[in-house]
Parts: C-alpha cells; structure tokens; sequence
C-alpha cells in the first residue's frame, strides 16, 4: 500500500491474499470479510477501509461460485474510498472494469478501461498500459471482435516481453490469447498460449494460473481425441 494501514486489517488482507494465492477461496473471502467487518467498526481510515473492501472484491472474484454483484459492491466500496490518483485508486478501477465485464455492463467496463489507458499513457506507465490492453482485449473478445481483441493482446504482450515483470497480468494475457486462438481455429496456437501460461503460473506460483492453463489444454486434449 502507498499508504500505512490499521496493523490488524493488514495481518487480515495478508490472511486473505495468502488463501487466494493458494485457490482457498473459503478462508480468502473469510479473511477478507473480517477485515472489512473490523475496519468497518474500529477504524476511520478511509485507505484502511479501501483496502479491505477491494481484498473481498478481488478473494469474490476469483471465485467463480461466489456471487458476481457482491464482488462489485465491495469493488465500488473501494473505489469511494480510495485516495484519488493512488495505486489503489487505479486498482480498484481495474477490478471493477473486469467485475463489470464479466456482468455484461460493458458500457462501464469500456469507459472505465479508456480512462485507465489514459491515465497510465499520460504517466508513462508501462505495467499499468499492459494490464489495461489486456482488459480491453478480454472486453473485446465478449463481444465478438476478435479482430480486436488480438491487436489488444499483441500490444500487451509486446510490452511484457519488452521487460515489464508482471507474471500474473502476463499469464492472463496468455491464457486469453489462448482463448482467443480456440475460438480462431487455431489450436496449435492455443496450445501455444496455454503452455506458455502454466509455464509462468508453475514459476511464480500461481495455482489459479496453472488450473486455468491445464483447463485449456485438457479441452484440447479433449478434441483431439474425438477427432477420427
């Protein structure tokens, strides 16, 4: 955080961010609820409270059974809380973009995509443009532009390989290109992709990475059987 936060609601997200890490999304979100139940009563520190709304956000989000609408409750809890131009400010932004893609409000995950590209392009902000072409692709890609979405995801991917360390926001890069080649015909490519991406996950530790990755790859596996 750019910012100290309440020593408690810190050991809380840490819990809460340990769990998520490891794909245990029930102590994640349980973690997660705490602080914000903590912070909510006993401190009046608005990045405190930011900071445990989006860690429930982020532990709701990762997990597909959870409840989508809650997840953006708590991401829009934590935009209104957040310290406006901070890191946090512009992370909250980025979950929300994603949680209202994936709920179909596309209109508010556009705008909010478009303004975060600018923002970051005006900082020069290499990280921060690449995560943000990789939302924009993954919007594109819902809507059917694949056109699109792979010119997103070859500007995003140029800039990790350009150097940009961000090992998770790259493998979801990847896992999306795979996607997107799946959904092109092309399943050499996808392979490709999701190789690459468990490559990463297995690396830096990321199990949702490499559970996702292995998703896709089981699906080819799965096709190439049935071919005669």
């Amino acid at each position: 955080m750019t910012e100290p936060i309440n020593a408690t609601v810190a050991r809380m997200i840490r819990q809460a961010n340990s769990a998520s890490a490891s794909g245990d999304h029930a102590e994640a979100q349980r973690a997660a609820r705490e602080a914000v139940q903590y912070a909510s009563r006993s401190v009046q520190h608005r990045p405190t409270r930011a900071a445990a709304h989006y860690t429930l956000a982020a532990a709701l989000w990762a997990d597909e059974n959870a409840s989508m609408d809650e997840a953006r409750e708590h991401a829009v809890r934590g935009l209104e809380l957040a310290t406006v131009h901070t890191d946090e400010y512009y992370l909250a932004m980025t979950l929300l973009a994603r949680i209202d893609a994936g709920l179909g409000n596309l209109e508010s995950a556009r705008a909010l995509n478009e303004n975060l590209l600018d923002i970051y392009t005006h900082k020069n902000r290499r990280r921060g443009i690449a995560d943000v072409l990789r939302s924009m692709g993954d919007l594109a890609l819902k809507e059917n532009n694949l056109a699109a979405a792979r010119e997103y995801f070859q500007q995003g991917l140029a800039i990790y390989e350009s150097g940009v360390d961000d090992p998770l926001n790259q493998a979801g890069l990847l896992l999306s290109l795979g996607t997107l080649a799946y959904r092109e015909g092309a399943p050499e490519q996808a392979q490709q992709h999701w190789d690459m991406a468990r490559s990463i996950g297995e690396m830096h530790h990321l199990p949702q990475v490499v559970r996702s990755a292995q998703q896709g790859l089981d699906l080819l596996a799965e096709i190439t059987e049935d071919e005669p």
